[in-house]
């Protein structure tokens, strides 16, 4: 059993789980019904739910019911993934729900004692002890067992009850509505997401003013472009719609930095005469590869590329010249080609030492944003990148500009811009999907990045958007 067999199998797990919970929790919380469940409704449920998850593993890694490359796979792979990603919100709310639930219940057990004691007290005090000076009490008169059994029903006090204790109906209806609220809203996230996520690419237009592009008769405009993930949520009609769109936008260069293609399922075919027909650039359209790139297959993916008309950089360093001026362009694989070498990452360092250390702004396109300490170490100007989509998924956070996303847990760098000492890099949300085909708060990109010479009082390398 490999490595990934055993990742797929954690994970089918906890998503079989995550189901499980999600049915519990609204037959709990809309349907009030706290009864347990029978086995012959866990059972058939355990199994769909099983199904379910292993239908999508099979559209991810592979599947004969839905042919790679068709439209059926497509919207099979947008509906199933909108479904986990539905069932995963839903996860993470039913969760504060029960928390909220439990708080009553733990409110309640601790204030049982308090209500007994009171029950206490007020019976003894109907049953006829009445005080009778500071030292205690004087018995007026002891009611027979017959006397106590009539007048039983009339002693109960503000805390007593006859009956099993029950939820307070407020708070079954407060669990209620969060149930209806909480089902409504994901529904609502799951639809406004693949409505985002499908939408025209956003451009975004910057200044990178630098001294060196002094010598060129006019601005050098490079046009940015990442993570297409084409072969799983994006198709050939989608990739077709980014064509026409990149050959409406002016530039000098066209920039790819890496996942274009998505996995070994992916028909790569397909998209070699789509990229065929993006217009040639003054200075040309380039490419690096991403992890996807790799998983599709390294030799499959760079051939396509490489009939599409790009130059694919691979670890190496090129001059174009603009004027009398220079911009040195390098491209880095992704670290996925070493996975199998200790500090596969390193080797980001040997890539930016070998920049060209003659006049000129240099430029290095990389997937993953990692390489951004190794570039501004070599004083790269600036650096392209992709990999993190953003984080597809945006939770505007007061204070923070970018918000917060899952791209914060797995990197330092999410979208937009950085600097360090005088480098630059910018990281863009890209255009495609993985995973969940949602984007929220966090639209695909197209950036188009103008270098222009630097002012007097302004700072090399400032950016200013457009």
């Amino acid at each position: 059993m490999n490595k990934m067999t055993i990742i797929v199998g954690i994970v089918a797990s906890f998503l079989v789980l995550c189901q499980w919970f999600v049915f519990v929790s609204v037959r709990r919380y809309w349907f009030q019904n706290r009864e347990r469940i029978r086995r012959r409704v866990a059972y058939p449920m355990l199994l769909g739910f099983g199904l379910v998850t292993i239908l999508a593993a099979r559209l991810e890694f592979g599947s004969e019911l839905f042919p790679p490359g068709t439209i059926a796979r497509q919207i099979a792979a947008v509906i199933l993934f909108s479904y986990i990603g539905w069932v995963l919100v839903l996860t993470m709310f039913f969760s504060v729900v029960a928390a909220i639930d439990s708080a009553f219940k733990f409110t309640d057990v601790m204030s049982r004692p308090t209500a007994k004691l009171r029950r206490s007290l007020w019976i003894g005090n109907q049953s006829g002890c009445i005080s009778s000076g500071p030292c205690g009490c004087r018995r007026e008169h002891q009611l027979t067992p017959q006397e106590s059994q009539v007048q039983a029903p009339s002693m109960s006090g503000p805390e007593e009850t006859t009956q099993p204790q029950r939820q307070h109906p407020t708070l079954r209806l407060f669990l209620k509505g969060a149930a209806a609220s909480g089902i409504v809203t994901a529904a609502g996230l799951g639809t406004a997401g693949i409505v985002q996520a499908y939408s025209q690419p956003v451009v975004e237009t910057y200044e990178l003013l630098h001294p060196m592009v002094i010598g060129a008769a006019r601005p050098v405009t490079l046009i940015h472009v990442t993570d297409c993930h084409f072969g799983q949520f994006m198709g050939p009609r989608e990739l077709q719609g980014l064509v026409d769109q990149l050959n409406s936008l002016d530039g000098d260069a066209l920039c790819l930095t890496g996942d274009i293609f998505h996995s070994a399922r992916t028909v790569v075919e397909q998209a070699t005469p789509l990229l065929a027909k993006l217009k040639a650039r003054t200075l040309g359209n380039f490419a690096v590869l991403g992890n996807h790139d790799y998983y599709a297959g390294e030799m499959r993916s760079a051939e396509s590329l490489e009939a599409a008309g790009f130059t694919l950089l691979r670890n190496e360093w090129i001059t174009l010249k603009v004027g009398s001026s220079a911009i040195h362009l390098g491209g880095v694989d992704d670290p996925w080609s070493r996975r199998k070498l200790p500090n596969a990452f390193r080797y980001y360092g040997d890539v930016m030492g070998a920049a060209p250390a003659g006049p000129g702004v240099r430029i290095a396109l990389s997937h993953r944003p990692d390489i951004f300490p190794y570039a501004a170490r070599h004083k790269i100007d600036l650096v392209l990148a992709g990999h993190t989509h953003g984080g597809q998924i945006v939770v505007p956070v007061p204070g923070r500009e970018k918000g917060i996303s899952v791209a914060d847990v797995v990197s330092d760098y999410t979208h937009g811009w950085y600097e360090h000492r005088a480098s630059r890099m910018y990281l863009n949300r890209g255009v495609g999907l993985t995973f969940l085909p949602w984007r929220i708060k966090c639209p695909p990109e197209i950036a188009v990045i103008q270098l222009k010479p630097a002012q007097a009082g302004i700072k090399s390398g400032s950016v200013r958007k457009t």
